[in-house]
C-alpha cells in the first residue's frame, strides 16, 4: 500500500464527511418530528380537557362553598354573568342584610329559578349560551346564582 497515494486519505475522508452530512440531516428530520409530535399531544390535551368538561356535566363544582368549574366560568364569560350580578346584588342588598352566607345562596337560587330581574333578551342570551355549551337551562341559572351570591357577599356589610 502507498502511503504517499492521496486517494487513500480523500476516500475515508469524504465517506467520514458523508456520513456526518446524513445524520446532520437525519438529526434536523427527527427535531422537526418531535416538534410536531408535541404540537399534536398539546391538541390532543385540549380534545381531552374539553370531552372531559362534556362528561362532567356540571358547571358547579359541588364542594363547600358551592364554585364554578372551568365550564361554569365559560358561561359567566358568556353572559357577563358577573356585570349582571354586580348590578342585581345592588336591589336585593337591604332584603339580604344580616343573613348567613347559606340562605344567600339559597335566595340566590331560588330568585335565579324564578327568573327575577331577567330581560326577555338575557334569558334568550341564556338559551343561546346553554345550547352552546352544551348544558342544561338549569345550570346556566346555577352559573347565574352563583354569581349573584358572590356579589352580594362582596358588598354585603359584615
Amino acid at each position: 500500500m502507498d502511503w504517499n497515494n492521496p486517494l487513500i486519505y480523500i476516500v475515508p475522508g469524504l465517506a467520514v464527511l458523508s456520513g456526518i452530512i446524513y445524520l446532520s440531516r437525519w438529526m434536523g428530520k427527527t427535531d422537526e418530528s418531535v416538534r410536531l409530535i408535541e404540537e399534536a399531544i398539546k391538541e390532543i390535551k385540549s380534545d381531552i380537557k374539553e370531552i372531559l368538561r362534556q362528561f362532567s356535566g356540571s358547571a358547579v363544582e359541588r364542594k363547600s362553598p358551592l364554585r364554578l368549574t372551568e365550564g361554569g366560568q365559560s358561561i359567566s364569560d358568556a353572559l357577563d354573568a358577573k356585570a349582571w350580578a354586580a348590578r342585581t346584588a345592588q336591589d336585593l342588598l337591604p332584603k339580604l342584610k344580616g343573613s348567613h352566607p347559606y340562605d344567600i345562596q339559597m335566595f340566590c337560587m331560588d330568585y335565579v329559578d324564578h327568573e327575577g330581574n331577567l330581560t326577555h333578551e338575557f334569558v334568550q342570551k341564556m338559551k343561546s349560551c346553554a345550547y352552546e355549551e352544551a348544558f342544561p337551562m338549569s345550570q346556566i341559572k346555577d352559573v347565574l346564582a352563583i354569581e349573584l351570591r358572590d356579589a352580594i357577599l362582596k358588598i354585603l356589610p359584615d
